[in-house]
Parts: C-alpha cells; structure tokens; sequence
C-alpha cells in the first residue's frame, strides 16, 4: 500500500468521536514504522486534541520533555 492508500484508510476508520480517534491513532503508530506516517499521524492527533490538550503538550515540550 502506498503512503496516501495508508492515510485514506486512517482517514476513513476516523468516526468523528474524538477518544476513540485518538486511541486509534495512537494505535496506529504501533502498526506502521514509518517517519511519513508518523508526522501525519502525529498531525491528525493534534488536530483532534482540545485546546487545553495542545496547550499541556507545549508545556511539557518547553519543560524539558523530548517531544
């Protein structure tokens, strides 16, 4: 499967509930091993994270977690 068939797939397993879209995704880390993947998929989870989500996930970046 080519890197945009694997995105589609996720894309369309999506069901617009956004804890069951993020455990998916995260659990599709596990299934690919791929850097491409990986960005996206990190994409579409912090497109699915709420604004407080987002803003505890900079702050922990800047206090000296890898991220």
């Amino acid at each position: 499967m080519s890197y945009d068939d694997i995105i589609a797939e996720i894309k369309s397993n999506l069901t617009g509930n956004k804890d069951n879209d993020k455990d998916y995704i995260i659990n599709q880390f596990k299934v690919f091993n791929s850097k491409e993947i990986h960005l996206e998929l990190g994409r579409l989870l912090w497109d699915l994270m709420s604004d407080e989500e987002q803003k505890e996930y900079k702050k922990s970046c800047y206090s000296g977690y890898t991220c």
